[in-house]
């Protein structure tokens, strides 16, 4: 799995108190998790389905992995389901899912910063990743430590 991390100015605008209620600020840093499929996932087939079923659930495992030491360490962190765009529950005393009143999209995000190109699939997209293709399944974690910060803790 590839996580890129990115500042994250410039994505929240006014959308940021819908997607996070209790956030005082809007975040610091995106990390997007990039995970290989070995599928196309423009096929709409049963395998293309049990790939993306089985990237998801690697990708929040790890996902919450990383924002359960993010807390750790005094930071706010949010796993967004690639699936419907909410945030997953990181702590126990997280609110139930559907506090969000907002949508996060990982292409969108992708999009804005990375510049990958983009793909429609009938009614969803997909992210042509440079090394991957259409076959990479992608995720997004939001936190407040500085773009910096992340970097100490990355090379620590």
């Amino acid at each position: 799995m590839q996580i890129l991390w990115y500042p994250a100015a410039g994505l929240f605008r006014g959308d940021w108190r819908g997607l996070l209620p209790g956030w005082p600020e809007p975040p610091n840093s995106l990390a997007l998790f990039f995970q290989g499929t070995g599928v196309d996932l423009c096929d709409f087939s049963d395998a293309a389905e049990q790939a993306k079923d089985a990237a998801r659930e690697r990708f929040i495992a790890g996902a919450l992995g990383l924002a359960r030491t993010l807390h750790r360490r005094g930071y706010r962190a949010t796993v967004f389901d690639p699936i419907d765009g909410l945030p997953v529950a990181t702590r126990e005393s997280d609110r139930p899912r559907f506090w969000s009143t907002a949508n996060w999209s990982d292409i969108r995000a992708v999009r804005t910063v990375t510049g990958f190109p983009i793909e429609a699939a009938g009614g969803c997209h997909v992210v042509v990743h440079p090394q991957y293709g259409r076959r990479v399944y992608i995720g997004s974690l939001v936190c407040s430590a500085l773009y910096i910060e992340l970097m100490g803790m990355v090379s620590a």
